[in-house]
């Protein structure tokens, strides 16, 4: 299965946009082979209009802060909370220093509550005096939350991209976990994505690439069992690495290495691979 949006011309984002008449998106100036065309940082109104909710307020940059407080006051709203998708830095380095900024609490998946973080449980609706459905998605790491708003747009954070796909890596992500939360998301009745990078999603498209998330991982575990079986012998990670994606330089190194090793973690899981010490072996 190839990548739906392969298709389709590429979309420059602007540094500011409104995906709908509640959300503002807000580009972060940190693009990289990572964070694609940099974080996106989303500000949820409220229907009134008189509270915001920060979503992923993104790297501790001035001009970028600088923006999303002017967006704020340009509506002349008060901001209700902060609240992350996960923890990595691209998405919650500015997070303490606008908690003390602002005054205001910040809200996060209780893994983080020894952060400071407010803990959210599944299925929580209202954060900061704003509707927004808290939806438990790990996988990416194992502190990742999706959230949906009453019109149906689902902030997907790191768990589906607007360009690509996402990294799973060893050791916070989970790749089983990860699997299980792209199927809960593709039965979750949203109307369009707005990714923590790259650009909105309708939901046809957004299904389409969510099946495509799934059809890739499949076919990655089985190429890496085919590496292994074709040594005839056990295998690093570095083998493993070198025999599917090539001579590779960090980062894209390290994200290639951290999700294989994600993928034998689930491998062994499953019994179709073996490990001992710093080798693997494919199981029949």
């Amino acid at each position: 299965m190839e990548d739906p949006r392969q298709s389709l011309s590429i979309v420059e984002l602007q540094p500011i946009e409104h995906p709908s008449e509640a959300i503002t998106r807000v580009l972060a100036p940190n693009p990289s082979p990572m964070t694609l065309d940099g974080t996106n940082s989303y500000l949820i109104f409220s229907e009134s209009k008189d509270r915001v909710l920060v979503v992923d307020p993104g790297p501790s940059v001035s001009s970028h802060l600088d923006a999303l407080e002017g967006e704020i006051a340009s509506v002349g709203a008060k901001v209700g909370g902060i609240v992350v998708t996960h923890s990595h830095i691209d998405h919650a380095e500015s997070v303490l220093s606008l908690v003390r900024r602002w005054e205001v609490p910040a809200f996060a998946h209780p893994e983080l509550a020894h952060m400071g973080y407010e803990p959210l449980t599944q299925g929580h609706r209202l954060l900061g005096g704003v509707r927004l459905e808290v939806l438990y998605t790990p996988g990416h790491s194992k502190d990742h939350l999706c959230f949906l708003d009453p019109e149906g747009n689902l902030l997907s954070g790191d768990h589906i991209l607007g360009r690509g796909t996402t990294v799973v890596a060893h050791p916070d992500g989970d790749l089983t976990r990860y699997l299980e939360s792209l199927e809960k998301v593709l039965k979750i009745d949203y109307s369009t994505i707005q990714p923590g990078h790259g650009p909105s999603m309708s939901r046809g498209l957004g299904q389409e690439v969510i099946e495509y998330y799934l059809d890739h991982r499949r076919k990655r575990l089985a190429q890496i069992a085919q590496v292994m079986r074709l040594k005839e012998r056990p295998v690093t990670l570095s083998e493993i690495v070198k025999g599917i994606y090539g001579d590779l330089k960090d980062p894209i190194l390290w994200a290639a290495s951290a999700t294989t090793m994600a993928a034998l973690d689930y491998l062994i899981r499953t019994g179709e691979v073996e490990s001992k010490g710093d080798w693997f072996t494919a199981v029949g």
